[in-house]
């Protein structure tokens, strides 16, 4: 392994920019994440690009309690019945708000006027990211994404009790009100429809330092990376008439990225790591759909104004083994993180119209988290007497749990190369 590690440092094309997605902008509650990454090779002036693809659908979410449901549902049900209560300026002559004020009067009971969303949901993405060395161990990083999302096949079940009892499914008001449901939602500038989204994501730049250490006895080396820096909002954000619309990025946000990654290697061809990072997000004020009561439920609220959002901050860690170039230039490598994205705290401009407390009660500004293993495998075809290293790799993103996440894992493969300036 030692002499491995000679030949890496002097040659730079083993496993440099390796198959782990090092972009920042990484962790989203609609896909598993990708691997955030191994330790920096310390090599002077080492050059990496690299370039990925990857792909993954999805029908099914999980909830707040970390249960399979159907994709849209991941909040729960759409509470329709109390939809219009506290909204401002309802029309006592529109056909669509006395529907919502009748609806609102009726008596309440498990699952009238409830409904449960269904669609399905696919990404295809690309991953694009430059490293540059520099001297002493630093190097700088330039990373961003391009992404599809679609959401389609969008419907709806419908919750309310088939008994005899009153409210039911058959109530007069509540046929009323889904016969109007196309205008309720034109009335408050939303919209139901499919989601086409496509673009870069958010840029991120980033300044780190790594240092290669071999100076060992019991172990082969120990090695460590420090990055920090900050994530552009490049992405385009998402629109709040749309009633399911996914941003590209972090919505608008501005990020400050930090992580840490170390590893040890042993038996001259087992690496063994770990790593923690995560991304402190800055406030922006924004247009968005806001409950008026607290039973409202779902991402249909028809209030809408400015508020204050902290988007809440984003943490994660994460280990792994690797059989490295354990036959000819073939790695393999086994390994599983946890992400979890702190509440969005949200404070409404106008507090006249929404309170504060129903606002915070709101499951979609709760806080997601999510467990993924990651899978993957590379070929290195460098030889020792070249300057310019290639690889190609796959890999395979599996989430395994997670709450108030979409149920997204995701494959793909990658192409990098290393180039080892000599000066």
């Amino acid at each position: 392994m030692i002499k491995l590690r000679m030949r890496r440092i002097l040659l730079a094309g083993i496993l440099i920019g390796s198959p782990y997605l090092q972009a920042m902008d990484n962790f989203h509650f609609y896909r598993a994440g990708y691997f955030p990454g191994e330790p920096r090779l310390e090599r002077p002036w080492l050059t990496s690009l690299n370039a990925s693809f990857g792909a993954g659908s999805t029908c099914t979410s999980f909830n707040r309690c970390g249960e399979k449901t159907c994709l849209l549902n991941l909040y729960g049900p759409f509470n329709m019945q109390l939809l219009g209560e506290g909204v401002p300026n309802k029309s006592t002559t529109n056909p669509v708000d006395i529907t919502l004020i009748n609806l609102a009067l009726l008596p309440e009971r498990d699952g009238f006027g409830q409904l449960l969303f269904e669609g399905h949901f696919s990404i295809k993405e690309a991953m694009i990211w430059f490293t540059q060395n520099l001297s002493y161990g630093f190097f700088f990083e330039v990373n961003f994404p391009i992404r599809s999302l679609e959401i389609n096949n969008i419907d709806f079940k419908d919750l309310s009790p088939h008994d005899d009892i009153t409210p039911n499914i058959n109530t007069p008001v509540w046929q009323t009100f889904l016969n109007l449901f196309p205008q309720v939602l034109a009335r408050y500038n939303l919209v139901l429809e499919n989601v086409h989204r496509r673009g870069v994501g958010d840029t991120v730049v980033l300044l780190g330092w790594t240092h290669n250490f071999q100076e060992t006895e019991l172990i082969d080396y120990v090695d460590t990376t420090f990055k920090l820096g900050v994530l552009a909002p490049s992405g385009k954000v998402k629109n709040p008439s749309i009633i399911f619309d996914l941003p590209l990025g972090y919505d608008g946000h501005v990020g400050a990225p930090i992580e840490f990654d170390g590893s040890f290697g042993c038996f001259d061809w087992l690496t063994v790591g770990a790593g923690a990072g995560g991304i402190i997000f800055g406030k922006k004020t924004k247009k968005l759909h806001m409950k008026t009561n607290v039973n409202q439920n779902g991402y249909i609220k028809l209030a809408e104004g400015l508020a204050s959002v902290k988007k809440g901050n984003l943490w994660y860690a994460d280990a792994y083994f690797k059989a490295d170039h354990f036959c000819r230039g073939l790695s393999f490598l086994i390994g599983y993180s946890f992400v979890r994205e702190n509440p969005d705290i949200i404070r409404p401009c106008n507090t006249q119209v929404f309170d504060e407390m129903i606002v915070d009660s709101d499951q979609m500004f709760k806080k997601w988290q999510m467990h993924t293993i990651h899978l993957w495998a590379e070929y290195d075809f460098t030889q020792e007497w070249m300057w310019v290293g290639p690889h190609i790799s796959a890999f395979y993103n599996r989430q395994i749990a997670g709450k108030r996440t979409f149920n997204t894992s995701l494959g793909g493969g990658m192409f990098g190369v290393d180039i080892a300036w000599a000066f």
